[in-house]
Parts: structure tokens; C-alpha cells; sequence
């Protein structure tokens, strides 16, 4: 039969257990994403600047946004002329051979 661990040897399983969990959730926050929020600033004037950050961010955003969508249609519009000069045109009506021998259809 085999022995039973020790209770020390569990004691040390259970520890060594915790210790990798601990790892694992304080490792959770730093796989690139962003870093734990920083805690408020103080001062009026961090506050103001980091308002400005913030809505100084959200502009470029959206110009970016704006840019992006303003090249998709530019390129849709040139598109859609390339393709117009590329269509069929009818051809023009056939001259009669008599109004050609006279000189009149020039």
C-alpha cells in the first residue's frame, strides 16, 4: 500500500498552489492591455490637462475616422467614373453613300 503524504507535504502542495495563483492574477493586468487606472490627480490644473489629453485623443480619433472615411468614398467616386468611361457607347448612325457622294455629309 502506498503511504500517505505527510502533512507537511501537503501544507507545501497547497502553498506552492497559491503562490501560482497569486502569479497568474496579478499577471492579468499586464498582457498589454491598458494599465490599471492611476489614481486621480490632486490638482485642478492635472485634471484640466488630463481632460485636455483626453479630449484632444478623442478629436484625433475621429478626424482619423473622418479621413478614412472620406478616402473610401474619394476612391468609390473614382471608381465608379473609371467605370463610366469604360461602358459601351452606342456607335453613330451610318452615313447614306449618297449624301457621302454629294458632299453633303461632311
Amino acid at each position: 500500500m502506498a503511504e500517505e503524504p505527510t502533512t507537511e507535504d501537503r501544507l507545501g502542495r497547497l502553498e506552492s498552489a497559491v503562490e501560482r495563483i497569486e502569479q497568474a492574477v496579478t499577471g492579468l493586468g499586464t498582457n498589454g492591455q491598458d494599465p490599471a487606472p492611476a489614481a486621480p490627480p490632486a490638482d485642478v490644473s492635472e485634471q484640466v490637462r488630463a481632460e485636455l489629453a483626453r479630449a484632444r485623443k478623442e478629436q484625433a480619433d475621429k478626424d482619423a475616422a473622418d479621413a478614412d472615411a472620406a478616402s473610401a468614398a474619394a476612391e468609390k467616386e473614382s471608381t465608379a467614373a473609371r467605370l463610366a468611361k469604360l461602358e459601351e457607347t452606342p456607335p453613330a448612325p451610318p452615313v447614306k453613300r449618297s449624301t457621302k457622294l454629294l458632299g453633303w455629309g461632311s
